[in-house]
């Protein structure tokens, strides 16, 4: 679902950070409905067992107060997108 020029990184046990350049919120959130699209059955094999978690995102974007690589994690972490339907954001 991600584009070539989009970056993936893997910044802690559970969690992804995805920087997708000259990108606008309305553009991210057709992405993240293409990851939802992508997310019905998706396992993951972790050691002796599955992986099926519930998975969520936050969108931020820099801008006025939100102009440092922390101030946009934060900020991400508090503007929560739902990927699955009854999964809180």
């Amino acid at each position: 679902a991600f584009r070539q020029h989009d970056v993936v990184c893997h910044v802690g046990v559970e969690e992804f950070l995805v920087i997708c350049p000259l990108t606008g919120h309305a553009e991210v959130v057709k992405l993240l409905d293409r990851v939802r699209a992508a997310l019905p059955g998706l396992e993951v094999r972790v050691g002796d067992g599955v992986w099926k978690g519930p998975v969520s995102a936050g969108i931020a974007e820099l801008g006025p107060g939100v102009d440092t690589v922390k101030k946009l994690i934060q900020a991400a972490t508090t503007r929560r997108w739902p990927l699955e339907p009854g999964v809180p954001a």
